[in-house]
């Protein structure tokens, strides 16, 4: 019942994001990686950029937290917790077609309902994978 569930709310987060309507724009999501080389001091570099086309700020959000949410899942299984010798994801940017950051400035209905939502998602799938 648990899976059924999962796998209804995913369809429901995918569908909002493959269905748009009008002219999907072009954003670029850039996730932030970090490491803590002291204890107040961390290094941070940039992971490749990849390109989201989506009708909207709103579904361009999603589709990024999906993004990190997904990266931060895999990290997590793959390296110990509290492990400080690797890069880890620590937050991403989402830039419009005119290079400004909106990563922090989206707003929408629900959004952090829908935030948590994709948060259990992701990890009732990564637990489905192990």
């Amino acid at each position: 019942m648990k899976k059924n569930s999962t796998f209804k709310c995913l369809t429901v987060v995918l569908l909002f994001l493959l269905l748009g309507c009008g002219d999907n724009k072009q954003y670029t999501y850039i996730e932030i990686m970090q490491k803590e080389v002291k204890s107040e001091d961390a290094l941070r570099k940039y992971k490749a950029a990849q390109t989201i086309s989506r009708p909207t700020d709103s579904a361009a959000y999603v589709d990024a937290f999906v993004k990190f949410c997904t990266s931060l899942s895999v990290h997590e299984k793959v390296y110990p917790a509290g492990d400080k010798l690797f890069f880890h994801p620590a937050g991403f940017m989402l830039m419009n077609e005119n290079g400004i950051d909106i990563s922090n400035s989206v707003t929408f209905k629900n959004k952090d309902s829908v935030e948590r939502q994709i948060e259990r998602e992701i990890k009732e799938l990564t637990k489905l994978t192990r």
